[in-house]
């Protein structure tokens, strides 16, 4: 069992950025996007908490719908509910417009030292629309 948190903080971020160049005969393809979302994605709404639990391997997949009033920096926290501690139990991704088939993303918590997952995004990688929050049960 575990819970997610979504918050809206007002401090800022503070990122490094580092650039790396393709070669000439590299080329950049774009990520295919599943069609739609089903109706078994639940909604997140700020400063609410909700439990859920999932079977080892599969993802549960969490829909958040940021608007003006929640365009500030957000703190995504998942916490595992278990008494042993794993650092792979969980596994958190987040996605801007929607899902891409292969779940690939920067913007990820993989590990934990403290039965909780974190993901922050500052203000300046927000923008209004749909994020998707992803979690996936390690093998329990």
């Amino acid at each position: 069992s575990w819970y997610i948190s979504l918050s809206a903080l007002d401090s800022c971020a503070d990122y490094d950025i580092y650039a790396d160049l393709l070669a000439q005969s590299e080329t950049c393809e774009k990520l295919k996007h599943v069609p739609e979302v089903t109706s078994t994605v639940a909604e997140l709404k700020v400063g609410h908490y909700l439990y859920e639990t999932c079977q080892p391997h599969e993802y549960l997949d969490f829909h958040i719908k940021v608007d003006d009033e929640i365009s500030r920096n957000m703190v995504l926290e998942v916490e595992s509910m278990e008494d042993a501690m794993d650092t792979e139990a969980l596994s958190i991704y987040l996605f801007k417009g929607s899902i891409p088939a292969n779940r690939q993303t920067e913007s990820r918590s993989e590990y934990s030292s403290s039965h909780i997952w974190t993901l922050s995004l500052s203000s300046h990688d927000i923008s209004n629309g749909d994020f998707f929050l992803s979690v996936r049960c390690g093998p329990q």
